[in-house]
């Protein structure tokens, strides 16, 4: 008995993890119903779309275009971001930034200079999910960011005189390696300027340049290698994203101050600063889950929680059907999915910039997204 009522067990997992794989794959909608929802391996869920009709509006347009250099799709937002993630949970996308450096020869003389410029209207540079870092032993650098009328600027300097003082062990200690976190600010606009304190005459045999540049958090690992030569030339830069709640609605929005969130079963959040309800969000009621931009909204799925309570029950009741038959698993199918049941829902351009500026190639991409 001991024996038939731990494969009814099993028999119940392995249908509930097929039956949830099922659900799942029908409730994962990401983008409109007619409408891609992938470039090259990044997903891009609505309201990001890759045609007219497939995005909120042109603010969450994404373009997928082939790679000069690999030729593979890759999606583009605004003129020349190329995106690597979106999450419509945690409202992030991911882009990609160019490294920042100042190069010198022996004689002293600058032989490469590249200072990376991030301009985004709809985006906002995350504080929290990047860090700022200089890499170098004669360097210092500065970011320098404009919001709401405001300039400001941070700094991160490193300084050492031998190779064998820096170690990998140390990680990024301010020992050839300098980081700090961002401000917590909307960043929109920013700019860094990679600099050095004397040329880098006194390290020029192994760090003939400064680099400077932000990552995404918990991405950049430092490598004495680094200092003689950083081969990186873009990073991954994680940013926000919110609703205006002005932004055109479409005709099914049950709720005309809030469009963007469908369904019944969606919390619209305001994420302003001040408190006030002129940017927003949607989310999934607690229950629930999908995508909460599209107009069916968020769907219920069962979670484990009830999986575990089934189970609990059937041990308390020792006893189960399934333990005196015989008969193949597909024929207590309907009972399984029965025990696991869950309810239906019952609901129904852009403008960004990187730019990155050289003396020694003459590269200016200046760009200012439709």
């Amino acid at each position: 008995m001991e024996a038939n009522y731990e494969l009814s067990l099993f028999r119940f997992i392995f249908i509930f993890i097929i039956i949830v794989k099922s659900t799942a794959a029908d409730d994962d909608q990401l983008a409109l119903p007619g409408c891609r929802s992938r470039c090259g391996d990044v997903d891009i869920p609505y309201p990001f779309g890759l045609s007219e009709d497939c995005y909120l509006n042109r603010k969450f347009s994404i373009r997928c275009e082939n790679d000069n250099s690999t030729g593979r799709p890759t999606p583009i937002y605004g003129r020349n971001l190329v995106v690597t993630n979106i999450s419509v949970q945690l409202h992030e996308i991911t882009i990609n930034l160019f490294v920042a450096r100042r190069c010198f020869n022996e004689s002293g003389h600058q032989v490469r200079l590249n200072k990376t410029s991030l301009d985004l209207t709809t985006l906002t540079v995350s504080g929290s999910k990047n860090s700022f870092v200089v890499l170098g032993c004669d360097s210092y650098a500065f970011l320098n960011g404009f919001e709401n009328g405001t300039n400001y600027s941070m700094g991160c300097m490193s300084i050492c005189n031998d190779r064998r003082d820096v170690t990998d062990d140390d990680g990024c200690s301010g020992i050839g390696c300098c980081q700090t976190d961002l401000p917590k600010r909307r960043l929109k606009n920013l700019s860094i300027n990679p600099k050095s304190f004397s040329r880098h005459q006194s390290v020029m045999s192994f760090n003939p340049c400064t680099y400077a540049f932000v990552v995404k958090r918990n991405h950049f690992k430092f490598s004495r290698a680094f200092l003689d030569d950083f081969p990186e030339k873009e990073l991954p830069v994680v940013a926000d994203w919110t609703i205006q709640k002005d932004a055109p609605c479409r005709t099914e929005a049950r709720n005309k101050s809030f469009c963007a969130c469908g369904g019944n079963n969606t919390v619209i959040e305001p994420t302003a600063v001040d408190g006030s309800e002129t940017q927003y969000q949607c989310r999934c009621a607690e229950g629930y889950d999908g995508n909460p931009y599209l107009p069916t909204g968020c769907k219920d799925r069962p979670s484990m929680k009830e999986v575990a309570v089934e189970l609990e029950g059937l041990r308390k009741k020792g006893k189960h059907p399934w333990a005196n038959e015989d008969d193949p698993l597909i024929d207590h199918l309907e009972e399984t999915e029965y025990l696991i049941a869950h309810k239906d829902n019952d609901s129904g351009g852009t403008n960004a910039n990187s730019a990155y500026d050289s003396i020694r190639d003459h590269v200016l991409l200046d760009f200012s997204g439709r």
